[in-house]
């Protein structure tokens, strides 16, 4: 278990979204990792032009805070 202040993890594996060559096997990889903390390099994503692809909207996002 990793534990980050009041967080709880059950996975210690972290991670990154940028190395996949689309956003399908981008959704694959996180789903099949068990992952439950990503990474994400904003800068490349943009949430603001509607037709590019925003894996964001992909997700089921839980936000803990």
């Amino acid at each position: 278990m990793l534990k980050i202040g009041p967080y709880e993890f059950q996975s210690r594996l972290l991670l990154g979204t940028g190395k996949y060559p689309d956003l399908e096997v981008q959704k694959q990889a996180v789903e099949v990792s068990g992952a439950e903390i990503l990474t994400f390099a904003v800068r490349r994503m943009n949430i603001f032009e509607p037709n590019q692809p925003n894996f964001l909207g992909n997700l089921d996002l839980i936000f803990l805070w």
